[in-house]
């Protein structure tokens, strides 16, 4: 984040701009996403938000540009993490990644049984140490614990479907996708300013 925020009502205007690119229910859930991760530690965040729809439904060029709030992301290849990803490494990146939104792109288990099972499987496992702010305990060979990664920043994850189970999506925020009520024009322009997206961020977080 920049140091100096500069015209900081002009940036406060752009990040509001972002409400107009499509439903109110996804981008004000999202926006203010962007302003209450910086808390996640003193508020204890035990909830995350799930943006789901079809393939082409721009759902992570929608994440990816809130979260240019933190810095850089051109577009939804730039995104931190995939459901791709083994269960270790986004346990890892949400620990890495403290009082910031986490984006985990495309959970889409497709047709294949065996891959259904065990992308719910991770999951289910992730969301459910975010909704318990929680980690697995695990030991070394020799019986000494190793560290544990405990969720320490917002978790959004975008997906073609939502992970079976209720206690799951109990602690989940579903945000519907579709591309007919996004604003193209609205999208696009903000997308172009989205470099001062940091601004507006840096100075909320000096206020």
């Amino acid at each position: 984040l920049p140091e100096q925020p500069s015209n900081i009502e002009d940036t406060l205007h752009r990040s509001l701009a972002l409400l107009d690119t499509t439903d109110d229910e996804i981008t004000i859930p999202l926006l203010a996403a962007m302003y209450l991760a910086p808390m996640c530690e003193i508020l204890q965040l035990d909830f995350s938000l799930f943006l789901v729809g079809k393939s082409g439904s721009l759902k992570s060029s929608l994440a990816a540009l809130f979260l240019c709030h933190y810095g850089d992301f051109p577009d939804k290849t730039a995104l931190p993490a995939s459901w791709e990803s083994t269960d270790n490494a986004l346990e890892r990146r949400l620990s890495t990644l403290k009082d910031v939104p986490c984006v985990i792109d495309d959970y889409a288990p497709g047709s294949d049984a065996y891959a259904q099972r065990k992308q719910a499987q991770r999951a289910a496992r992730i969301l459910r140490s975010v909704g318990n702010r929680s980690a697995r305990s695990r030991l070394r060979s020799d019986l000494s614990e190793r560290p544990e990664y405990i969720p320490r920043g917002l978790l959004i994850s975008t997906g073609e479907d939502l992970p079976p189970g209720q206690s799951i999506l109990a602690r989940t925020l579903t945000l519907p996708v579709e591309k007919k009520l996004i604003d193209m024009a609205a999208l696009t322009e903000a997308q172009e300013t989205a470099e001062t997206l940091p601004h507006a961020l840096a100075a909320y977080i000096d206020w």
